[in-house]
Order: C-alpha cells, then structure tokens, then sequence
C-alpha cells in the first residue's frame, strides 16, 4: 500500500505526510514550484517534455537545458524532506510525481 500525500495549493504549496507538513514555497525557488505544481495537477498522467516546456519556458532560449536542470534540482531538493528522503519520485515515462496525493 503506498502512502497518501496532503496536498494544500491556496495561499501557497504545503504537503503533508503523517502529520508533517512542509512549506514547500519556503524552501524551493519559485521556479520549481511552478514544476512541482505542474507535476501535481498533472498527477495521474506523465507530462510530456514539451507540454512542460510550453508551460514553464515559452520565451527561454534553451527549454530542454531549463528542464533537465529544474529536474534534476527538485528531486536533489525532494530528497532533503525526510518522507520523500530515497524515494523515486518521477517516471522516466515523461514527467510524473509518483506521489499519491489528496488534494485540498
């Protein structure tokens, strides 16, 4: 059984596990909170490489480059919060927060 995330997304980005809750918006720059917001609306699809590059970097002059960086920084940035701590959080199948999550 996997576990359920608590996802708040008015008035900023909180989740919370066990009854730990961590202001993401306070830890992580506004850009990848913009690709976890992403991630998580989109949760029971992969989000195309393309469909996140339209979304997050219509004007930038290296997309791919944008997006492979913010990747690799929010899971480096994910595994520093102890209940995502050592967990593969993304699909290789496009992009995708393996994350089971409850929004409210």
């Amino acid at each position: 059984m996997s576990e359920t995330y608590y996802v708040k997304t008015f008035g900023g980005l909180e989740i919370t596990n066990d009854n730990v809750t961590v202001n993401i918006v306070e830890l992580f720059g506004k850009q990848l909170v913009n690709l976890l917001q992403v991630l998580l609306f989109h949760s029971e699809k992969p989000v195309q490489k393309d469909e996140l590059i339209d979304i997050l970097w219509p004007e930038s002059k290296n997309p791919s480059s944008a997006l492979k960086f913010s990747i690799f920084r929010l899971r480096s940035e994910l595994n520093e919060i102890d209940f995502f701590k050592d967990k593969d959080t993304f699909n290789k199948l496009g992009y995708k927060a393996k994350i089971n999550t409850h929004t409210t």
